[in-house]
């Protein structure tokens, strides 16, 4: 029943995937190179982010653009040098602050490669806050993209379920309750809900 793909599949298959996810792939494919456990954390949020959307009721476009947007939301880790990424302990404030700015490397690399507007808002305001009280930020509540409020919440569950080079993963009840303590704060309370 199971058959290895043969090159000529293999070639049809690398092109749909361009096709589908255009420079997108590139870019994922250069974070896995600088930092596999980052990459594999952010398809797990596109993953999760793409699910939740088929549940919403998300059109095919509007998921699309949402997965790409989850796939890449830490795209500008690729500007965090190694010793932070790879650090065991807490960061300082220094490193803390290098790393924050990931946010902004990342919607400044996607701004030269991509032409959807909507992906670009979803990635460069998915670290935003929903009652906006982080600095820096223009936008809060409903004013964010829908998009930008799931994957915040994707991200920051998958992050707290999963090991860290500096913690263990937090139960699931734990990241649960975690989501709903910084609900209207943090987090879009309805789509904690």
């Amino acid at each position: 029943l199971f058959r290895s793909l043969d090159s000529a599949e293999l070639s049809l298959e690398n092109k749909l995937i361009h096709v589908r996810l255009g420079s997108a792939s590139a870019l994922f494919a250069a974070l896995r190179a600088k930092h596999a456990p980052t990459a594999h954390h952010s398809l797990r949020v596109a993953l999760s982010c793409s699910a939740w959307g088929a549940m919403l009721g998300l059109t095919d476009s509007q998921r699309d653009e949402l997965e790409v947007a989850a796939l890449l939301h830490d795209i500008g880790k690729i500007g965090v040098p190694d010793a932070i990424l790879h650090k065991p302990t807490p960061l300082n404030e220094d490193e803390f602050h290098v790393v924050e700015r990931h946010r902004q490397v990342g919607a400044d690399i996607l701004r030269t490669c991509c032409t959807n507007n909507s992906v670009l808002e979803m990635v460069e305001h998915a670290g935003a806050w929903f009652d906006g009280s982080r600095d820096g930020q223009e936008l809060s509540g409903e004013s964010l993209p829908q998009g930008a409020r799931m994957v915040a919440i994707a991200d920051a569950f998958d992050a707290m379920t999963s090991d860290q080079v500096y913690r263990r993963a937090a139960s699931l009840e734990r990241a649960l309750a975690e989501l709903f303590e910084h609900a209207g704060t943090q987090f879009d309370p309805r789509l904690v809900q």
